[in-house]
């Protein structure tokens, strides 16, 4: 937001914007009940795995083969007695400790041992394939190559490929969203770019010493193309 408005104050007054933005405070958002939890009830927040305070099961089991994990979740009794049939075991489905999500939790550790030993023979995509047709949450654990080779992110056009002007091909993330009138514009990144970048940084090293104090003056020059553009004083 924050380099939209900024680009939108260039469009309209030719002035640059310096943005000075902590990382930490754009992530705080992501905090939100942990801080509400603490303001109301006192309760700090730690450290909780895959532990969810509502749902059991809930986790990551060991697939056959070196590092292959997949991931399951019960929403509610009814995945967990559709889990159970997927996995063909009926002294779970049966055990009344596990009946409700308040027995799943008290008793998620043995619950999470029994699929362990369950997944941890079986191919990771098998295992999916097998749980989603029964309606139950799972997903492979995925690293790059398999994210790369995922029908759903080349059904969505995720991954670009691109032509660097000095490494080659090579291939990016596109967009996450997908606007219905605004088609997916991917661009590699050209020479006179690094030029520019590389231009404004020995102006603003030989221009530091002489104006620090005005270090968010913007200061103008122009492209090739007559293009002004802005950099800063740092």
């Amino acid at each position: 937001m924050a380099i939209l408005a900024a680009l939108d104050h260039r469009r309209r007054t030719g002035e640059g914007q310096y943005i000075d933005q902590s990382q930490a405070e754009c992530a705080l958002h992501f905090l939100g009940p942990a801080i509400l939890d603490y303001t109301v009830n006192g309760r700090v927040d730690e450290r909780a795995g895959n532990f969810d305070a509502r749902f059991a099961p809930h986790g990551v089991y060991p697939a056959a083969g070196d590092d292959n994990w997949v991931a399951i979740v019960c929403r509610d009794d009814d995945d967990w007695r559709r889990l159970c049939v997927a996995m063909n075991n009926q002294d779970l489905a049966r055990d009344s400790r596990y009946a409700s999500a308040a027995g799943r939790l008290e008793h998620r550790d043995a619950i999470d041992s029994s699929i362990a030993d369950w997944s941890r023979s079986l191919d990771r995509a098998a295992i999916e394939s097998l749980l989603q047709s029964h309606g139950v949450p799972s997903h492979q654990v995925q690293n790059s190559a398999d994210a790369h080779a995922d029908p759903q992110f080349a059904h969505r056009g995720h991954f670009v490929a691109l032509d660097h002007p000095s490494l080659g091909k090579f291939t990016v993330e596109g967009p996450r969203a997908k606007l219905s009138r605004t088609p997916q514009l991917s661009v590699a990144p050209r020479r006179r770019w690094a030029r520019t970048i590389r231009t404004c940084s020995k102006a603003s090293s030989a221009t530091t010493k002489r104006e620090s104090a005005n270090w968010w003056r913007p200061v103008r020059s122009a492209s090739q193309s007559g293009e002004r553009r802005a950099t800063y004083l740092k």
